[in-house]
């Protein structure tokens, strides 16, 4: 089980990067590479579990330098989401979205 949730989670870490768009897009292909040259490339050749341990530690640290430093000008700003919502007055606080929320 610790296998299969160690691959899962890197899975899904790379998902997120990937749609979250805060770091660069060549951190979680590189995230992907690493499971499949970890995973089924180790079946083929030696060199593919040190290929593999390269990739992960490039794209983890490639994602804490973009991280800590900020620096990356590719990622979306983000903000309230419902302060850009059709309809938002933002001075009363108040949005379409929100209502729809209590609700539920």
């Amino acid at each position: 089980m610790g296998l299969l949730g160690t691959v899962f989670g890197i899975l899904v870490l790379a998902v997120g990067l990937f749609r979250s768009r805060v770091v660069p897009r060549w951190v979680p292909a590189a995230l992907w590479l690493f499971l499949l040259l970890e995973f089924v490339g180790s079946s083929i050749s030696e060199w593919a579990v040190l290929v593999s341990g390269v990739f992960y530690v490039v794209a983890l640290g490639g994602a804490a330098v973009t991280l800590w430093g900020g620096a990356y000008e590719g990622r979306i700003p983000v903000g309230d989401p419902l302060s850009r919502a059709p309809g938002a007055d933002p001075a009363s606080g108040f949005s379409p979205a929100s209502r729809s929320r209590r609700a539920l």
